[in-house]
């Protein structure tokens, strides 16, 4: 059993503060308030610890889910001349998680992400019309949901 050691100016302090009894068995409202503040510095010491430096952060998950949400706005915009303005931030978006893939290395993403970077380019316009234009920008949404919340791009110590 573990006893007061010297630096408490009494047993009783010590007893209190750690939950031992030592003939200190009735503890009042006063003793509590006197080491709460002590108490709880030991305790957030004690749960908190030192914390770790991360080893990789989640840069994909806003372009991923600015995408999503530019994929399914666009869908109101199919038939008109504002869609310009879904390819280019499409397309954009696209190839900037392209980048983050790459520093995760997750290669296996660029096989969704490449295609949609291309069809959805502004520059080189592909007429592509109807359900299956539809579809592909559910799909895409999917990906892009999916390579935001997946990929994970390590921190470098420089």
């Amino acid at each position: 059993m573990l006893h007061p050691p010297r630096t408490y100016p009494d047993s009783r302090s010590w007893c209190i503060l750690h939950g031992h009894g030592h003939g200190h068995d009735r503890i009042t409202r006063d003793d509590l308030l006197e080491f709460r503040p002590r108490f709880l510095s030991r305790l957030r010491q004690r749960l908190m610890g030192t914390p770790a430096a991360p080893t990789f952060t989640r840069s994909a998950l806003a372009p991923g889910l600015l995408g999503a949400i530019v994929l399914l706005a666009g869908l109101a915009l199919l038939d008109s001349e504002s869609f310009i303005i879904i390819r280019y931030a499409v397309s954009i978006l696209a190839l900037i998680l392209c980048v983050f893939v790459i520093q995760a290395r997750s290669w296996y993403w660029l096989v969704g992400l490449v295609p949609m970077a291309v069809l959805w380019n502004p520059v080189v316009l592909f007429d592509l019309s109807g359900q299956g234009w539809v579809s592909a920008q559910f799909i895409g949404a999917i990906i892009f949901i999916a390579v935001g919340l997946r990929t994970k791009v390590p921190v470098h110590k420089d």
